[in-house]
């Protein structure tokens, strides 16, 4: 029993800490009241489940993989309300179902504690997402944790993850994706389908790329796993990556690379010198295949040839400051000890 009680001992101490070595927890029905037509709560069906299940071994985190290997399958775990009955030379659980008769349940988590860590961590009729997450329980079950602190900081962190995400797609210049070239190049890395194609206007994109985002993290809410708000968010942060792909997506819309479907090829408009083949199973993702290949370390050479070709006095008369910034860094020019001015007049003399 030493792997047992020390999986018990952890997830009473993540409990404790959680909601006070005095307090409470209340367990409610996931799915609310309902109101029938008369504008009354409908009664409240009794859910009636068994005291014993049969669960996977969860194990603290902590757990040596000796004891994961003796100890890891199925077990099974009852619970009492008072000392349990030996009939047949075996313990059987007192009382043999568990009733909850009304909408909510409220427990001690001084004299509930074993009851509790039973609910939580080894009932499938409850849905308790830490042990989920974290020791592999059931994804199911009929109650769940009222916890009102917790609901309303998910709610303001919802909110704010949803501000976040509309500054970014429909912001004003300060937005990461203010510039069609960025937004573009970003909503076709995120993998939006025909971002990069002329028939698709930017509003459109930026709509599609931000319905995109909403239904992913759905899915994450309802799944717990997945890319949403968060993981775009962090995706756009990667200015770098962003940057680079929207200059050679500039390169491509300015036509300076074209593409030669009959060769399979990128090439160079000015000369006609090939950049890039296309391989027969990256015809479909070619864009992201010529990112990749520029942006190796190994591939160096060809990423500032193609810098050449696209950054042009003209182009960077366009650029916001932040463009300039990545570009010196680029070119190794020191930020810190020039203007702005000064940073676009050392870029046209390298770049003439």
């Amino acid at each position: 029993m030493t792997a047992a009680r020390a999986h018990y001992l952890e997830c009473i101490k993540q409990l404790r800490n959680k909601f006070g070595k005095y307090g409470h927890i209340k367990l409610v029905r996931r799915k609310g009241l309902k109101i029938n037509p008369s504008g009354l709560y409908e009664p409240v069906p009794m859910i009636i489940f068994p005291a014993k299940v049969h669960t996977s071994v969860q194990f603290a985190t902590n757990a040596t993989a000796k004891d994961k290997d003796q100890y890891g399958g199925m077990e099974t775990w009852a619970y009492s309300a008072e000392s349990p009955v030996k009939k047949d030379n075996e313990y059987q659980c007192v009382p043999k179902s568990i009733k909850v008769a009304t909408y909510e349940m409220v427990l001690d988590l001084e004299k509930d504690v074993e009851f509790i860590y039973f609910l939580l961590y080894k009932c499938p009729q409850v849905f308790y997402p830490e042990a989920v997450n974290k020791y592999g329980k059931i994804k199911k079950g009929e109650l769940i944790i009222d916890d009102k602190d917790e609901r309303e900081a998910r709610i303001a962190d919802g909110r704010k993850a949803a501000a976040k995400l509309n500054h970014a797609i429909y912001g004003d210049k300060t937005s990461p994706l203010f510039e069609a070239s960025a937004l573009r190049a970003t909503a076709a890395a995120w993998g939006i389908e025909g971002a990069l194609s002329e028939k698709a206007t930017e509003d459109e994109v930026r709509n599609n790329l931000f319905a995109d985002v909403e239904r992913q993290q759905k899915a994450k809410e309802s799944t717990g796993t997945g890319r949403g708000i968060e993981e775009f968010l962090d995706f756009v942060n990667y200015d770098e990556i962003i940057k680079a792909r929207a200059l050679i997506l500039h390169a491509i819309d300015a036509g300076i690379v074209q593409y030669d479907k009959v060769k399979f090829c990128y090439i160079y408009e000015s000369t006609g010198n090939p950049l890039l083949i296309i391989p027969e199973k990256a015809k479909h993702e070619k864009f992201d295949y010529l990112c990749n290949f520029l942006l190796q370390p190994v591939n160096k050479p060809a990423w500032e040839k193609l810098r050449k070709e696209v950054i042009t006095p003209e182009f960077m008369k366009g650029q916001p400051f932040t463009w300039i910034k990545w570009l010196a860094d680029i070119e190794g020019l020191p930020l810190a000890a020039k203007s702005e001015k000064d940073l676009r007049a050392a870029l046209v003399e390298r770049y003439s």
